[in-house]
């Protein structure tokens, strides 16, 4: 869904399941074009930014959602001593960062006795 005022257009950020915050992050390119994140900076609960720059790329796909180009990067990053498992999203139209915590589904069926 495309948002259109008389200063242009605003996408609303592609949706994925968890927790989705902006960020801000510095990339490794190679030759071929291909991205490595590197670093980024947030803003957490209290209004403080934070570094992370231990970060683990499991894997890199690019996606679409609704006709929107999606770059992922599947890391795992070190939060208080904790490995959490996130994905680090851009989208090259807007050229903004994204920060998706992965929710852990699990398929377990209760049964009653």
């Amino acid at each position: 869904m495309i948002f259109k005022t008389d200063y242009g257009s605003r996408e609303p950020p592609p949706v994925v399941r968890g927790k989705v915050r902006e960020i801000a992050c510095q990339t490794w390119t190679t030759v071929e074009g291909k991205l490595t994140p590197l670093m980024f900076k947030m803003e957490d609960e209290d209004g403080i930014i934070q570094k992370f720059d231990r970060i683990t790329l499991n894997f890199a796909e690019v996606k679409e959602y609704a006709g929107t180009i999606s770059h992922e990067f599947d890391c795992y990053i070190i939060v208080n001593g904790l490995k959490v498992n996130v994905i680090l999203q851009l989208c090259p139209k807007t050229l903004k960062w994204y920060l998706v915590e992965k929710q852990i589904q699990t398929n377990k069926t209760v049964t009653s006795s």
